[in-house]
């Protein structure tokens, strides 16, 4: 600090001051690994808690940013082990009551910081929770882990032909059905097919006896049917024209005659439910009945919040990784219905906001491409946004060059008009008014990079913006500083 004051050079103080802002940053991350790593240790049973309890009584006398932001993190690691010890002694149990309600009353107090605010809110959020987390916390996984978080919960994959989500396990029970069929029989149910199933897998010499007195007891019921039934009795009679029992058409020594195999088959139809032509083969009546089961397995996963970020995390990995645009929209396609797409949204953000430019540039293309195909909502794409945009001052003490990096993901949304250079400025609005500026000159920054400046001057110019209206103050300076100002020029 003292040679940053004595630097009269002012590109020379700049670099030292930048150089400053990354070392404390770097120490800041560096005591809290620390911390958190003092914390494992207590889990391990490698200290004991009246170490724990001086080191919070430490941290809370301190009272500076950093001691506290290290308090946040030890009791979000061994908060919940800690208070089973306290509870078994009074007097510990009386230090750790007094311990949250100094670290609530720094909380209230005017001097705290928005961030610092939001870390104590937590903290004492997860207490009331009983130290049940919101969210996992990220953390390194083993190849079977990855494996089971893939598959986590469902036993559903994707038909990448047809686009649907399928339930192998209903999906087995329905292939293991027709296969019977195939070797088997034909389950048929209803009067007049109970015994047909049975003759189609063959019947012994006391099935024969059986049939020739069902036989004689069908000639004497059917003199007393009406005449339309005669007629249709008629019609499924043996050889001779004797009146026959349709069941005996699964004897081996007698063949159903053409007409019989047609309304056998429409009962097949009629039993698995299918809505389709009526077909003289089985094998087609077959597949037409699976097709359709494939139909009613079409499913929307649960959308609640850790659901969402899981299968958000696992798409936005794979992308980044392997680079298959198209599969990704697949699966959005599938997941996400367009009323909860915005949890997408969100967790893509939170989950690149701090990653390297290449992937940053790759969601926001992924995002320009669902907003294309009608996939994501324009409205959903802003309401998914709020969040995180909302947190940019907060961001910006970690990531100083958070609305540079806002501006990678945001500005291939105003290639090929997916998203207007308005509502682009309306996604802004949560940023705040000391940042909302910054990152929208930095959106339309990249898009210039992207496309090219006389294309995102024409956009410009047709929207109808004015900078003198965004920026009331040294326009032309923030111009100059975020290189937009082939805006004003054109």
């Amino acid at each position: 600090m003292k040679e940053v004051e004595a630097c009269e050079d002012p590109n020379k103080k700049l670099q030292l001051l930048e150089k400053l802002d990354y070392e404390e940053t770097r120490m800041r991350k560096l005591s809290v690994g620390n911390i958190k790593f003092v914390g494992e240790l207590y889990h391990q049973q490698m200290l004991t808690s009246p170490i724990m309890m001086r080191i919070i009584r430490k941290l809370l006398e301190k009272d500076d940013e950093e001691s506290l932001e290290c308090l946040c993190k030890l009791l979000t690691t061994c908060g919940q082990t800690l208070e089973i010890q306290c509870r078994t002694q009074a007097k510990a149990m009386s230090n750790w009551n007094r311990h949250l309600k100094t670290l609530e009353r720094i909380m209230n107090g005017k001097q705290t910081s928005s961030r610092l605010k939001f870390l104590m809110m937590d903290v004492l959020d997860l207490r009331r929770n009983n130290w049940v987390t919101r969210r996992e916390e990220e953390k390194p996984r083993t190849k079977a882990e990855i494996k089971e978080l893939r598959d986590d919960g469902q036993s559903m994959v994707t038909n990448t032909k047809e686009g649907i989500q399928i339930d192998i396990l209903r999906l087995q029970n329905i292939c293991n059905k027709y296969i019977a069929v195939d070797s088997k029989e034909i389950p048929l149910q209803g009067h007049g097919y109970s015994q047909w199933g049975e003759g189609c897998s063959g019947i012994d010499s006391q099935d024969h006896d059986e049939e020739e007195q069902q036989q004689s007891n069908d000639s004497s019921r059917g003199s007393a049917l009406p005449i339309n039934n005669r007629g249709a009795a008629n019609n499924v009679g043996g050889p001779g024209g004797n009146p026959t029992q349709q069941g005996d058409f699964g004897s081996k020594s007698i063949i159903p005659p053409s007409n019989d195999k047609e309304s056998i088959i429409s009962a097949v139809k009629k039993f698995v439910a299918l809505d389709c032509n009526k077909s003289s083969s089985l094998g087609e009546s077959r597949d037409n009945s699976v097709s359709r089961e494939l139909e009613a397995l079409k499913v929307h996963p649960p959308m609640d919040s850790n659901t969402a970020e899981k299968l958000t995390m696992g798409i936005i990995s794979e992308y980044t990784n392997i680079s298959d645009l198209k599969e990704a929209k697949l699966c959005i396609k599938e997941k996400f219905a367009s009323n909860t797409i915005k949890h997408f949204v969100q967790f893509s953000l939170e989950w690149v906001i701090d990653r390297d430019s290449k992937r940053r540039k790759m969601v926001g293309q992924l995002f320009q491409d669902i907003i294309v195909e009608k996939i994501l909502p324009i409205d959903q794409l802003i309401e998914g946004s709020q969040e995180i945009l909302s947190m940019t001052e907060e961001y910006e003490i970690d990531i100083p060059k958070v609305c540079n990096y806002l501006g990678e993901i945001f500005a291939p949304c105003l290639n090929d008009n997916a998203v207007t250079l308005k509502r682009l400025f309306e996604l802004t609005d949560a940023v705040g008014n000391n940042k909302k500026a910054n990152v929208f000159a930095c959106i339309v920054s990249q898009a210039a990079e992207i496309m090219g400046p006389n294309k995102v001057a024409d956009i410009w110019k047709s929207s109808g913006l004015k900078w003198s209206d965004i920026v009331p103050s040294d326009t032309d300076e923030f111009l100059k500083k975020y290189c937009v100002e082939f805006t004003e020029d054109s």
